[in-house]
């Protein structure tokens, strides 16, 4: 059977977002344009591929069998899309970096400033989001993770461990009261405020495996975006999570609970395409990063 390999990537695109808005702003098309797209496959294969429930996408049983078939050739088109895009040696052009909030705020600013002036010729795009991209799919050329990937194509190279500690304002920190705290500060944390995140039972597991003694009661505030995090804990609503060198630079905040020791530690890692090992322009914005990246935490290290 013949089908439109236009109209069969709009499907699997939508498949995997759920929505046809989604899936226009990763195609860089348009909502209406993705629908006629996905019914015009549903023509060419004579089955409904979707159930619509209010504003979801669900696949029927049927749509999941072809797009468990149709997946892996657009893993084909991406790897043959990467194999043209990796043999291009020159320093002009686009290069895409994925990175978490915190990273894109607090660590990417100088770096960028020198890619831009030892590179004028490059453009450097910065995906911001706390999920992971999808380098395979090449949602990303290079991305700053915090875990190692297990993918086989993918490259990596650990960077640095960086603790991660409670920040707080100087005013919150001795509402604490933790220097009369007699046992280093357990009976502070019992009664302390955490600013925390969308989902915390394993942030908060991972802290009482170490001694902490948080509770679902110490969040009082949470969302997902960490300069919040950061601007709510400088007016004194509760203490933030931060790496090392980005809370030990910030003025206002100041370290609670130190003799418990640093609740986590994170490993920083970059990661990069296999493929796009051989573009002369992600290899020197990888190389940059590497560079900056080393150089900063030599820095916090002093």
């Amino acid at each position: 059977m013949n089908f439109d390999w236009n109209h069969a990537k709009a499907f699997i695109v939508t498949a995997e977002l759920g929505s046809l808005t989604s899936a226009a702003v990763k195609l860089s098309s348009t909502q209406p344009t993705i629908g006629r797209q996905v019914q015009a496959f549903e023509d060419e294969l004579g089955v409904v591929l979707f159930e619509r429930t209010g504003n979801k996408l669900l696949l029927t049983e049927t749509g999941q069998v072809i797009y468990e078939i149709l997946r892996p050739m657009m893993g084909v088109a991406m790897e043959a899309s990467l194999a043209a895009h990796g043999n291009v040696h020159t320093m002009t052009g686009r290069v895409v970096i994925a990175a978490s909030q915190i990273d894109a705020l607090y660590r990417l600013p100088e770096i960028l400033k020198k890619v831009s002036e030892l590179e004028p010729g490059l453009r450097v795009d910065v995906e911001v989001s706390n999920q992971v991209s999808d380098l395979l799919a090449h949602e990303a050329d290079i991305a700053i993770r915090s875990f190692r990937p297990e993918q086989n194509e993918l490259i990596a190279r650990k960077i640095k461990t960086i603790p991660v500690w409670l920040y707080a304002s100087s005013t919150y920190a001795e509402h604490l009261n933790l220097a009369d705290d007699q046992g280093g500060g357990s009976a502070a944390m019992r009664k302390a405020r955490v600013l925390g995140f969308k989902d915390n039972t394993q942030v908060i597991s991972i802290l009482n495996q170490s001694g902490w003694q948080l509770t679902e009661e110490n969040i009082t505030t949470s969302c997902d975006f960490q300069p919040l995090q950061i601007e709510l804990a400088i007016r004194g609503m509760g203490c933030v999570f931060l790496p090392q060198d980005i809370g030990d630079n910030h003025t206002q905040l100041v370290r609670v609970f130190e003799p418990l020791g640093p609740p986590v530690e994170i490993p920083m890692w970059l990661v990069c395409h296999r493929e796009l090992n051989r573009s002369a322009k992600v290899r020197r914005v990888y190389d940059l990063l590497i560079e900056a990246l080393l150089e900063e935490g030599s820095r916090a290290q002093k």
